[in-house]
């Protein structure tokens, strides 16, 4: 018994170690294949089909051009947060698209980190804005069945104004079924 635990620890180890990343060819990309990759390699749980929201909150912002009361303003409008719908289908709950993470836009974003394990997740997303500059999204959470949590730091680089950077969550929860047409 010991000799067969001991090598499974071992093996533990060092895969612990290495597999810190999606990105396979190391080119500090991660794409479409390797997020996919990801996501089947490390046992990503199957999500259920049907309607679920997210939610975004935000509780903290740090912005060089504001402070005090103006600050306290702005903080009190993004901490009331915003949410959306979407419907999954069974297809794509069986195999959600390397995308998943990305919503809508996503084409104008490279993925800096895609990391899965189990349970847990850590994604960074760089995107360009239209006519604003570009913004870097981290995730960093647990994902179930049901329900997504991830702690959310999003930081908005604009020109002239320096770095906007918010922090908070951004929760995704499964609600029930797909309207019908």
């Amino acid at each position: 018994m010991k000799k067969i635990f001991l090598p499974l620890i071992i093996c533990s180890i060092i895969t612990a170690c290495t597999d810190d990343s999606a990105d396979s060819d190391g080119n500090g990309i991660i794409d479409t294949d390797e997020r996919k990759s990801e996501m089947l390699s490390d046992a990503f749980i199957e999500v259920e089909a049907g309607l679920w929201e997210t939610t975004t909150n935000f509780t903290d912002i740090d912005m060089p051009a504001i402070s005090g009361a103006r600050k306290e303003k702005l903080l009190k409008q993004i901490s009331q947060g915003f949410s959306s719908q979407t419907c999954i289908s069974e297809e794509e709950a069986k195999e959600p698209d390397a995308d998943f993470f990305g919503g809508d836009g996503s084409e104008n974003c490279e993925y800096e980190r895609f990391d899965m394990s189990g349970q847990l997740a850590e994604i960074i997303v760089n995107c360009k804005v239209d006519n604003i500059g570009a913004a870097q999204i981290h995730l960093n959470g647990k994902i179930d069945s049901k329900e997504h949590v991830f702690d959310t730091k999003l930081t908005m680089k604009i020109p002239g104004l320096g770095d906007i950077v918010m922090d908070g969550t951004v929760q995704r929860n499964h609600i029930g079924y797909c309207p019908t047409d």
